[in-house]
């Protein structure tokens, strides 16, 4: 269980960010989030909303369900984990496995499954992601996505650097 003596509910502890892409608007949580899994180190917390007329107006989260999302974050993080494994094994997967390698990834346990630096986004309502931002993945070095609606997996995807694909070509 994370520590969460830390009350995420208190809208004092995000902070706006002066990063600024065309009408989205980022938080951070300012305070030290871990979980038990040691390999993830510490998580990082975001908040980003693109709705212009709510710019500054963090009443459009739910800090309530964010709250509970980082309470039960290792139930999370297991079932993030279990959606990239169920990902690996599609024949044509966002890794760009090469045949037969699906199987090492498939078999390894949660503390030495190759994704870490877990940042967790919420978005206003119940959408958020799960972002390992590194990953021992081929083409998926810049990490690993699991996209959550409410509490159930939606997507994943493995993200990569679009110019360390054209080299490699």
């Amino acid at each position: 269980m994370t520590n969460t003596d830390h009350e995420i509910k208190n809208k004092n502890n995000w902070q706006e960010t002066d990063t600024k892409i065309k009408d989205l608007y980022y938080w951070e949580y300012i305070r030290e989030v871990k979980t038990l899994f040691k390999n993830f180190g510490t998580i990082d917390l975001e908040l980003i909303a693109n709705n212009t007329s709510q710019a500054n107006d963090m009443n459009q989260f739910d800090f309530v369900f964010i709250d509970a999302v980082i309470r039960n974050i290792e139930d999370y993080f297991v079932q993030a984990i279990e959606a990239i494994k169920e990902e690996v094994k599609k024949e044509n997967n966002s890794f760009l496995l090469k045949p037969g390698e699906e199987d090492k990834y498939v078999s390894l346990s949660i503390e030495k499954f190759p994704v870490y630096e877990p940042k967790i986004t919420f978005y206003p309502g119940k959408e958020w992601l799960i972002h390992f931002q590194d990953s021992g993945f081929p083409w998926a070095e810049a990490g690993v996505m699991i996209f959550f609606n409410n509490n159930q997996v939606t997507y994943v995807e493995g993200s990569y650097d679009s110019d360390e694909m054209i080299e490699e070509d």
